[in-house]
């Protein structure tokens, strides 16, 4: 995996996790329906195993959504690794905001291809980063 693809992952992350997230919602509202059958007759409960699944659902959803953040958590910490304060700016905007390169340009007062140039080599110290341990999914 480039540099590029495990940074333009964020995106898709991000995606994910506010998806996950609507999931996550409308798990908890519908185990909000889920009451148990009270009867004096003598067999086994019949939504005490609904309960319970509506609550592991949920926490295994929740545990998703975690595991999405430390991907994220990830993408991000290798960007701040990134010594020069300028590449790091244009890392953040691209992958983390989502900004076009014309975005970027316009909010950093450098031109377009300057910009773009800073990007590949910022994307060529991710590379080095990267070689060097940081993980890389």
């Amino acid at each position: 995996m480039t540099a590029k693809e495990y940074l333009s992952q964020a995106r898709s992350i991000k995606i994910l996790i506010d998806a996950m997230s609507e999931q996550l919602a409308f798990l908890k509202e519908t185990a909000k329906y889920i009451s148990p059958c009270l009867s004096d007759m003598p067999k086994t409960p019949c939504s005490i195993h609904k309960i319970e699944d509506a609550c592991i659902r949920v926490m295994e959803k929740e545990e998703q959504i975690k595991e999405q953040y430390n991907k994220l958590d990830e993408i991000n910490t290798a960007i701040y690794a990134v010594s020069d304060p300028i590449q790091r700016a244009i890392l953040v905007k691209r992958y983390l905001s989502n900004k076009t390169w014309a975005e970027i340009a316009q909010e950093t007062f450098i031109s377009l291809r300057h910009v773009q140039r800073i990007h590949n080599t910022a994307l060529g110290e991710i590379t080095k980063l990267l070689k060097l341990g940081m993980k890389c999914h």
